[in-house]
Order: structure tokens, then sequence, then C-alpha cells
């Protein structure tokens, strides 16, 4: 898949979405903080290719050094792409749901998408977007 930059007016701070939570949106994708009651924080979900650098810069602005770790709620390629750069530049661990394991680790290519579920514009271009499973060792 070619890498096209991501358009600085793409990103978007969503502040305090909740008590503890902030967001970030790039593009169509969003990533989240959550604070700990110690102070400490975990990211939600690593967003798209080449938005490591938005992630970041966003992290340092809105939380007190390294998160906790990294925690994806699937392995979609808009919620994983930043996740191996990001940890390793953290040193933090990758977490996400036992079954997610084979879409993340390279073994298996999630199923072909329902364009029909949902409804939405999303829904419609599924059938488009990239299915190839990531390889994160860290995970």
């Amino acid at each position: 898949m070619d890498r096209v930059e991501i358009p600085e007016d793409q990103v978007l701070s969503m502040r305090e979405i909740a008590p503890g939570v902030e967001g970030l949106r790039i593009t169509f994708v969003n990533v989240f903080g959550i604070t700990h009651p110690d102070g400490t924080w975990t990211l939600i979900d690593a967003a798209l290719p080449m938005s490591e650098g938005y992630v970041r810069r966003w992290a340092e602005k809105q939380f007190l050094g390294a998160p906790r770790a990294i925690v994806l709620s699937h392995g979609h390629f808009d919620h994983v792409s930043s996740a191996a750069e990001l940890a390793d530049h953290w040193d933090v661990p990758i977490y996400a749901h036992p079954l997610e394991r084979p879409y993340l680790t390279g073994q298996q290519e999630y199923p072909p998408p329902n364009p029909g579920a949902g409804g939405g514009l999303m829904s419609l271009l599924s059938p488009l977007l990239p299915r190839a499973p990531s390889t994160l060792v860290r995970v």
C-alpha cells in the first residue's frame, strides 16, 4: 500500500471526552488516552500508517511520560499501523484480545467485510480497505 502524507488539518485533538479520557482524531480514525488514578496513562489504538508523529506530539502535550501500554481494540490497519513504532519509542508492551492475535502476528487475514453491516460510508468502502494481517512482534 502506498503511503500518503496526512494533512495537518485532518488531525484534531478531542479534549475531555469523559473524566480521564482524551482523544485524537486523525482523518477518519481515533486514538484515546486513558488516565489512571495514579496519573499514569494508557494509549488505546495506534491509528493510521505515518501517524506516529501526530500521536507522539499529542501524547506529549496531554500526558506525563510514556504510557503504561498500548491497548489495541482490534487489528484493522487503521487501529494498529503506528503501534510498533510507538511501542518501540516508549518501550511499552502492546496488548490485544487473544482472538485478535492471528491478525496481529501475520498468521491470518481478516475475513471479507460485509458492506451492508452498520450502514454508512465506511461500511460501503470496507471492501476497498486492507485486510492483510499486521506483523506486530510485541503484542
